[in-house]
């Protein structure tokens, strides 16, 4: 496997690991949208339907937001460790001189 994707690989697993009380913020907020927008259209099933269709977009938007927001800092975090581990791996060991 190469080293990039590697770190890919690495990158989304550490995202989708530390992502779940981001998404079920987004989760609470649609369900918050959609009761709204129950309340605020009783008489009305197409206005209800195209309020609780806004805020199905705007669920998605807050997942894509929140996954863009961990993959980044994944990235950062495994960035360091490659680094960490190409540095490792490039110096030359230090022998004690016995």
């Amino acid at each position: 496997m190469r080293l990039s994707t590697t770190f890919t690989v690495l990158t989304m697993t550490y995202a989708v690991l530390n992502s779940a009380p981001s998404y079920a913020n987004c989760e609470s907020e649609q369900t918050q949208c959609s009761s709204t927008c129950s309340a605020q259209y009783t008489d009305d099933n197409a206005a209800k339907a195209g309020c609780q269709t806004g805020c199905l977009a705007a669920r998605a938007g807050c997942f894509a937001k929140n996954g863009a927001e961990k993959t980044a800092e994944a990235g950062n975090h495994a960035l360091g460790k490659v680094k960490s581990f190409i540095k490792g791996l490039s110096d030359e060991p230090q022998r004690s001189n016995e």
